[in-house]
């Protein structure tokens, strides 16, 4: 049943609410289960969160107090609520469903998953503060050539994957470790009222980071 539904979604033709509650009605007794209202009416909220919605994380979205939901990974969910992030209990399968989720949520906003890498290689300037690896898919569907500035924060690995593939395609990559350099710097100043030796500190950096 799953299946079907997936198909007639993506074909545009979507089930009304009434359809899709008899089809999982229907789906449930060829199963052997005879669901009552309320379980029947979960069941298809899930289901219709599954293929038309964002699965396990429509009820967040669709939670007024939250301005935002974080994946990290299957089970790496956060939600924001009044500036305040926390962690949730939710499973969203396999990395590979995670995928797909974000595949089809993108193609409900009529985009592709890989347009990022387009996105980012046409724009003056960009930051990624995503985590270590995070970024890695996306090194690989850079286009041929970039012109802009790469602020990537990440600095373990170093250079990362996505540093990389940016500076070979010829554009501009600054590092996390300069960054940190300065904001370093600024928590000097901030904290005694000094400005800090940067350059002092720049070749403690240089000197901490060449290989042994």
């Amino acid at each position: 049943m799953r299946d079907a539904l997936r198909d007639r979604v993506q074909t545009g033709a979507a089930p009304r609410d009434d359809e899709l509650t008899r089809l999982v009605d229907a789906a449930s007794r060829a199963g052997g289960a005879l669901l009552g209202p309320v379980a029947l009416a979960e069941t298809v909220r899930a289901v219709a969160d599954e293929l038309l919605g964002a699965g396990p994380l429509q009820r967040w979205l669709d939670d007024p107090a939250v301005t935002d939901v974080l994946v990290n990974g299957p089970r790496d969910v956060w939600v924001e609520r009044a500036g305040r992030l926390a962690h949730v209990d939710v499973d969203l399968g396999s990395p590979a469903e995670v995928r797909a989720l974000a595949v089809r949520l993108a193609a409900a906003a009529g985009r592709r998953l890989d347009d990022a890498a387009s996105e980012v290689a046409r724009v003056d300037v960009v930051v990624s503060t995503l985590p270590a690896h995070a970024a890695d898919p996306l090194a690989d569907l850079l286009p041929e050539a970039v012109a802009g500035v790469l602020l990537d924060v990440c600095y373990d690995p170093r250079p990362t994957a996505l540093g990389a593939a940016w500076a070979r395609r010829g554009g501009t990559v600054v590092g996390g470790e300069r960054m940190l350099l300065h904001q370093a710097a600024e928590q000097v100043r901030l904290m005694t009222g000094h400005v800090a030796p940067v350059a002092a500190m720049d070749e403690a950096l240089r000197s901490a980071l060449v290989p042994a």
